[in-house]
C-alpha cells in the first residue's frame, strides 16, 4: 500500500476534491458511470489520517468479480494501488464495485480520474 502525499499528489487532490465538494463529485461520477441516479458509498479513502492506498483486490470476497478481475488486469508486475475504492447502489442488483486510480495533472491544475466499473 502507497502512502498518501500530505497536500500534493493524485490522491490527496482525490480526497479533497471528494470530501470537499462530495455531492458534486458523486453527481459527476454516476453521470459518467451511466448511473445518475445511483448512490455511491465510499469505503475509501475515509479521510482519517494514515490511511494507506489500498493494493490489488483483496477487499473483494465475490470470487466471480475476482475471475473477471484477473481476465480483464494483467498480471505484470506489482499489483494496482487504489485512490478511491467504492460501492455503486442502485443499478438494478445488489452493487458493483467501483475503483478509482486518480493522476495529478500540475498543468491543468488538477487531477483526472480513471473509474473502473465491476459487477
Amino acid at each position: 500500500m502507497g502512502k498518501r502525499g500530505e497536500g500534493y499528489g493524485s490522491e490527496d487532490h482525490f480526497l479533497r476534491y471528494r470530501t470537499a465538494r462530495q455531492e458534486e463529485f458523486d453527481a459527476i461520477l454516476l453521470k459518467a458511470l451511466g448511473a445518475p441516479q445511483g448512490r455511491l458509498e465510499w469505503l475509501y479513502p475515509s479521510g482519517a489520517g494514515g490511511e494507506r492506498e489500498p493494493q490489488g483486490i483483496s477487499f473483494i470476497d465475490d470470487a466471480g468479480v475476482k475471475d473477471r478481475w484477473r481476465e480483464f488486469w494483467p498480471r505484470l508486475g506489482r499489483a494496482q494501488t487504489w485512490d478511491g475504492i467504492g460501492k455503486l447502489h442502485g443499478a438494478g442488483h445488489g452493487f458493483d464495485w467501483v475503483l478509482i486510480e486518480a493522476k495529478a495533472n500540475a498543468q491543468a491544475g488538477g487531477t483526472i480520474a480513471f473509474p473502473i466499473y465491476l459487477s
